[in-house]
């Protein structure tokens, strides 16, 4: 079997994914970290430490690295003399043509993103094929993944024989390019369904699971992409399969989830990054809430809807201080929703207004939303041919949505009431003053792949899918879109 195209072409979204369950081996390939910067990484403290943060920096060193970038449309000179420029010069640079160079889209220093033309000064929106990965990192599902700056790490999951996986990756959206993560004594086990999260310079992985009948793990480390070093963080509680993760520079909090055997998880546990302490929120904890939609402020952890113990739907919101950790005494998500009780909507921060779409009960799959920016929600309506179809994003298997600035969004995946997959979505821009808000359709991504169980982020201006799953068969390729 090719793990880099799939075996198999059934349409359906399979529930019964985490029945394969094999147990694993890290992968021991070596790979450095490509020379350009990350921006704000931190430093890395040492094995024995007992704060996984440091004030300073690191380096970053090596070449190896897959996939490549244009640089088509400018003639670069040493110093660009405008007598001797038959076109323009733009920071040293004589670009011939502004109006098709893709560094260079109608006037100096305006990128087009990889895989994007200039075309009469304005860049191409669509998809396009995301570079392969190194060789060695095989194609997965279940894995821990999450965007940080312009790029997106992928750690663990499984193989297409179920087998575990303990090595990672990081993809650069700028340069279109992977490089593998380094793996070192202090890496997490391999696993599946673990969480990652980023915090300004380091990401942790926490939890996940060997196997559905297997303990959860309640263990982690934390990677330091400037220093390529990882480090251990002390066990919590409790183990979780899958939970949601939450992190700013000091602290990061894990919220349900499943235990052993799928069984799901109320409680959350917050990391002081400090001094490696966990401590349960304090007061009012709401117990379990399965599939609900939550966006993250940077400070406040936001949801809406899902099924209260696992079984009964709600329209209610919660939300969670992650300084006080406490889930009351905070600017909570007030008023009464406008939208029916839903499990599995989709749900974005944009730097101010909490939205939420799609979703699903007993009967259907949802097509409507609504957005919370002053205490009180508004209706976001469907508007037939431009809006997402009705659909919902069962937890970690599909549905993404991700803000590229406030007041425009952009929804992609989910499955619709029969538990197909679905690869389109649109984008929604809020209206101002007396204009509404539009929504713009974003067709189906370039392969026939569902990625299911698959990575997502927008990183680097771009909405990038990768990985997961299609009927049997897995995939190492992915899809990227930019508008």
């Amino acid at each position: 079997m090719n793990p880099t195209r799939l075996v198999g072409r059934v349409r359906t979204c399979a529930l019964a994914a985490l029945s394969l369950l094999l147990p694993g081996c890290p992968l021991s390939d070596k790979y450095f970290i490509e020379s350009d910067s990350i921006q704000n990484v931190g430093g890395f403290k040492g094995v024995g430490d007992t704060s996984v943060l440091a004030a300073s920096g690191g380096s970053m060193a090596g070449t190896t690295s897959s996939g490549g970038a244009s640089t088509a449309g400018s003639s670069p000179v040493a110093t660009c003399i405008a007598s001797q420029c038959s076109g323009t010069c733009c920071n040293g640079t004589c670009v011939d043509d502004l109006t098709n160079s893709p560094s260079n889209c109608g006037s100096c220093s305006t990128p087009c993103a990889v895989g994007q033309a200039c075309v009469s000064s304005v860049c191409t929106s669509g998809w396009s094929t995301m570079a392969p990965p190194p060789a060695g990192f095989v194609a997965r599902e279940m894995a821990a993944y999450v965007g940080f700056g312009d790029r997106l790490f992928v750690f663990g999951g499984q193989d297409v024989n179920g087998i575990n996986l303990g090595d990672g990756a990081i993809y650069n959206a700028l340069t279109n390019r992977w490089t593998m993560v380094s793996i070192d004594a202090n890496a997490p086990s391999p696993r599946r369904l673990g969480t990652a999260v980023w915090t300004g310079s380091v990401i942790l992985v926490y939890g996940g699971r060997v196997d559905v009948a297997g303990v959860s793990f309640s263990d982690g480390a934390a990677y330091n992409p400037a220093t390529e070093k990882w480090s251990a963080i002390t066990k919590s509680s409790t183990g979780r399969v899958g939970p949601i993760g939450a992190a700013n520079s000091s602290q990061a909090v894990f919220w349900g989830g499943w235990g052993t055997s799928n069984i799901f998880l109320g409680g959350a546990e917050r990391i002081d990054l400090t001094t490696s302490v966990w401590q349960a929120p304090t007061v009012a904890d709401p117990g379990i809430i399965d599939n609900t939609a939550y966006a993250f402020t940077g400070q406040y952890l936001l949801s809406f809807g899902g099924r209260l113990g696992g079984t009964t739907k709600t329209n209610g919101a919660t939300s969670y201080d992650l300084i006080s950790n406490s889930w009351i005494g905070v600017p909570a998500v007030t008023g009464a929703s406008v939208v029916s009780a839903r499990w599995g909507a989709f749900g974005v921060w944009d730097g101010s207004t909490f939205t939420v779409w799609g979703g699903r009960d007993e009967t259907s799959a949802k097509n409507n939303g609504q957005y919370n920016s002053v205490g009180n929600w508004t209706e976001i309506p469907y508007q037939a041919g431009a809006a997402p179809t009705a659909r919902w994003a069962p937890a970690r298997q599909t549905g993404w949505a991700f803000a590229r600035k406030t007041g425009d969004l952009l929804f992609i995946g989910g499955q619709d009431f029969n538990g197909v997959c679905l690869g389109d979505g649109a984008r929604y821009v809020f209206g101002s003053g007396t204009t509404s808000g539009s929504w713009t359709p974003i067709p189906r991504w370039n392969a026939t792949d569902d990625h299911q169980w698959g990575a997502a982020a927008y990183i680097g201006g771009a909405l990038v899918v990768w990985g997961g799953r299609t009927g049997t068969g897995l995939a190492s390729n992915g899809d990227r879109w930019a508008p």
